[in-house]
């Protein structure tokens, strides 16, 4: 796994190709309050797999799960920026594939732009998973 401020956008979307992807949002950031990570993935079966792969994890087991269309985590993978942030990272963004993982660390401002634009996203789609996201968004902006 290799952890960078952004996940280049090549990568993203080969990740962004899969429909099986599974993604885990996290909090880095100081909060008075429990900010629980949120994991997407276009089936339970999807999801389960993904904490089964990270046992030793156990707020994503604790954490917020939304089911997806695979077209859904697709568009909002896109939203993810192209290139290296400056500044303190707030967000972590796990893709998780299967056999591959990729991470993504990002500051404040792209951060909230990640998070509304993958909210837009899954809410058009039907998922509405904007309230799972909300915790997410609102500890960002602190």
């Amino acid at each position: 796994m290799q952890a960078d401020n952004a996940v280049p956008k090549q990568r993203a979307d080969s990740a962004a190709q899969s429909a099986d992807a599974v993604i885990s949002l996290a909090y880095l950031g100081i909060s008075d309050r429990p900010v629980l990570p949120v994991v997407i993935g276009s089936s339970k079966q999807r999801v389960a797999a993904f904490l089964a792969a990270h046992p030793k994890d156990k707020a994503l087991a604790s954490g917020l799960h939304v089911i997806a269309a695979g077209e859904a985590i697709a568009r909002a993978l896109d939203a993810l920026p192209p290139a290296a942030q400056a500044g303190e990272p707030l967000l972590s963004i796990h893709i998780w594939s299967g056999p591959g993982e990729e991470e993504a660390r990002l500051p404040r401002a792209p951060a909230l732009t990640f998070l509304r634009s993958a909210a837009a996203s899954l809410d058009a789609a039907g998922a509405q998973p904007s309230g799972a996201l909300n915790g997410l968004i609102s500890a960002v902006q602190q």
